[in-house]
């Protein structure tokens, strides 16, 4: 395949099969081994709960439209209760131990001071988090009315792995050149494994997939944001005196967001998955330099610290730039505006609204956060009762550790795609607010 020979196991030598039997074995033996033995028995529970997690995410997200007023309060108080119960564990462990006493006590500290800014920050800016929990209960009620959108991320994923087939596909034949014959490493030996000589080119082209690769997958995850974002637009905007059959007023019209991704802003999604491309390289890249000198300085506690400030520091910027990536996105659909005339006018309107913003990127992310262990643990509750019952007759597993954790990873992972639209939602609402 691709000028590569696929490993056979009847082509391969005695020993090197025997190698393989003996490796086998001992994986099936291995801690892991049994776990994943586990896991393969219970695989029609896994998938039944996969897809009993599916039904609670749209169960959830009828019901959401119901508490969300309620749950954005209580993510409020779960944001102040929880840096204040931080600061009694440090305080806690400050009694009991004398080691790092110092330490705990700052963290005490900082805790305490954290949750007493939080709380003047609430009582100096209580007109914006009214209406911040005004847009948690607007944006409830778009995915209650939307709920064939959050099909979208799954369309996106499928389009992600076709994309990925092609493009390891197109890896794969640059990978497979090479400036000299292609000759086996150990000609009779049995060894498949071939010698492939690549020039600086073959290496240029090689890096630029990779490159490549990483833009693309952006560039999928930005088209499906702005396809939500358009998606929320065009419900804030519709005409809400029409009776609806669902008893939410508005209509959101999906295929606006394909056509106008696909007709009128193409490039400035190409752009601002560069960008996003671009920074998650750079960030991934100095995390390996990082990890590097600390090994070379031989863990030294300055050279940490050091690294870990900067890391801080980087971290922060590329969490910034998906910010303001997103809300640029947003202003794109709204104004009809290039990339960058979007992104200078999505900074302005964050700077003169800021307590908003924040106010709304919190309880949202507080507010997403119940959602997904909600779905999850009540997944994995339901996983459990059943998976005795399901298992087929005389099957038994070593423990139903590893079945269970797979079910919650699972259900995590679906409720996180799902509820992931009302992240986009969330700011989508609050700037057609500002703007109407």
């Amino acid at each position: 395949m691709f000028e590569y020979c696929l490993p056979v196991y009847d082509d391969l030598s005695t020993s090197q099969q025997a190698g393989f039997e003996a490796m086998m074995a001992e994986f099936s033996a291995s801690f892991f081994g049994s776990y994943a033995n586990d896991v393969y028995k219970a695989r029609w529970v896994i998938l039944t709960s996969i897809a009993i997690g599916i039904v609670f995410t749209f169960i959830y997200i009828t019901l959401m439209r119901y508490f969300a007023s309620t749950l954005a309060w209580v993510s409020v108080g779960l944001v102040q209760l929880g840096l204040i119960m931080m600061g009694f564990f440090f305080w806690n462990e400050r009694r009991t131990t004398d080691e790092q006493s110092t330490g705990l006590w700052w963290a005490m500290f900082f805790a305490w001071l954290s949750a007493g800014i939080f709380y003047c920050f609430l009582a100096c800016n209580w007109s914006s988090l009214q209406v911040s929990v005004a847009v948690i209960k607007v944006t409830s009620d778009w995915v209650a009315d939307t709920k064939r959108l959050i099909f979208m991320p799954v369309a996106t994923l499928f389009m992600g792995l076709i994309v990925f087939v092609i493009w390891t596909a197109g890896l794969a034949c640059v990978a497979s050149t090479s400036v000299d014959p292609i000759v086996a490493n150990a000609p009779g030996s049995g060894d498949q494994a071939k010698v492939l000589v690549w020039t600086t080119f073959t290496y240029v082209q090689i890096y630029m997939m990779l490159f490549g690769g990483v833009w693309l997958a952006f560039f999928l995850i930005s088209f499906n944001e702005y396809v939500t974002i358009v998606a929320a637009i065009s419900w804030y905007f519709s005409d809400k005196t029409i009776p609806d059959d669902d008893g939410i007023p508005g209509d959101s019209e999906v295929y606006l967001g394909f056509k106008w991704g696909l007709c009128y802003q193409l490039g400035s999604l190409a752009a601002g998955s560069l960008i996003l491309a671009v920074a998650w390289i750079v960030t991934t890249i100095l995390k390996f330099v990082s990890k590097r000198v600390e090994n070379a300085t031989g863990n030294n506690c300055c050279t940490k610290c050091l690294i870990g400030c900067i890391m801080c520091f980087v971290d922060c910027f590329n969490r910034f730039v998906r910010y303001l990536t997103q809300n640029a996105y947003i202003c794109m659909a709204l104004q009809n505006e290039s990339f960058c005339m979007a992104s200078v006018h999505a900074f302005i309107l964050m700077l003169k609204n800021a307590a908003k913003f924040s106010m709304v990127s919190t309880i949202a992310s507080v507010f997403m956060f119940i959602a997904k262990i909600c779905i999850a643990v009540s997944t994995t509750w339901v996983g459990f009762l059943i998976l005795e019952p399901m298992l087929p007759k005389g099957t038994e597993l070593s423990e139903p550790l590893a079945p269970v954790l797979v079910i919650f990873l699972f259900a995590y992972m679906i409720s996180s795609v799902f509820i992931g639209v009302f992240d986009a939602g969330c700011n989508t609402i609050l700037q057609c607010y500002l703007m109407d």
